[in-house]
């Protein structure tokens, strides 16, 4: 077993522990699995088999560093950086954010409308038309194009997510085919949205 176990010093410490020098007993076998901290080992007496661990006590500062050092030797979660970005995770990424972006303003607007009457403020629908006309061309097309592409994504999405949701058009060719016509649909949508 120990054969296997030499190539991970963190296995090989925690072999060591449960299955070195820290027996139970002559002849009583131990188990493959021990709780006992990695730590414990670097600090036993481990000249003598039948010597009980000692132990040394450390401060706060000195238990921190270790904690530290021993984090910036574990082996570090892969990320997002070494899948290849597919097409059903990215839309569904950018779904959410663009939940965000139609939500956000809806809540402000919500929010400064309720107190506009207090402040002098004039939100009414009139004055909000008088102001966007007032924009010039490439400002409305940029704001409508804002608003447009998330208002389109997220209903071409959404109901690529209801159809999913009866079962239909879950092969990984549907998916695809799905994520990319939904992502053209939501171009020409937003287009359309911003010249009407």
């Amino acid at each position: 077993m120990a054969s296997r176990i030499v190539g991970n010093p963190l296995k090989r410490g925690l072999y060591s522990v449960c299955n070195g020098p820290l027996r139970l007993r002559a002849g009583v076998r131990s188990t493959p699995f021990c709780a006992a901290p990695v730590l414990l080992h670097h600090r036993l007496s481990t000249t003598d088999s039948q010597s009980k661990p000692k132990l040394q006590a450390i401060t706060a500062a000195q238990n921190d560093m270790l904690l530290a050092s021993q984090r910036r030797s574990r082996p570090i979660s892969p990320h997002l950086s070494i899948y290849q970005p597919q097409i059903h995770w990215v839309s569904g990424a950018i779904m959410r954010n663009c939940a965000i972006i139609l939500t956000a303003p809806i809540y402000l607007y919500g929010a400064a409308y309720l107190i506009s009457p207090l402040v002098g403020w004039h939100l009414d629908t009139a004055s909000l038309v008088e102001w966007f006309g007032s924009l010039s061309l490439g400002t409305r097309l940029a704001v409508k194009g804002f608003f447009g592409f998330p208002f389109v994504f997220h209903i071409v999405h959404g109901l690529k997510h209801l159809i999913w949701d009866t079962g239909a058009m879950l092969t990984n060719r549907q998916v695809w085919l799905s994520g990319w016509t939904g992502l053209g649909i939501s171009v020409l949508g937003t287009v359309g949205l911003m010249v009407w």
